[in-house]
């Protein structure tokens, strides 16, 4: 994901053996995890928790990824000024 730039999702990390879960988030059952990107450079990713499975449906992804755009570009503006 991180070098695609694409979003992943998992959607109850209880059956998808290639997760490894965070002792910190012992609740997680979903995640999904957005791209933080300045043009086509990926600088970043937004991971979302929850602990609902297969919570987050094709909306959530929508409105989280502009968030995570906007994140992105705090991040540009910060390094510009900086």
């Amino acid at each position: 994901m991180c070098r695609t730039g694409q979003i992943f999702q998992v959607n109850d990390i209880t059956q998808n053996d290639r997760y490894t879960a965070l002792s910190e988030l012992p609740q997680t059952r979903t995640e999904l995890v957005l791209p933080l990107c300045i043009g086509s450079d990926v600088i970043g990713v937004l991971a979302i928790h929850s602990d609902r499975p297969a919570h987050f449906d094709q909306e959530d992804q929508k409105v989280l990824q502009i968030l995570a755009n906007q994140i992105a570009m705090a991040i540009r503006y910060v390094k510009i000024c900086s």
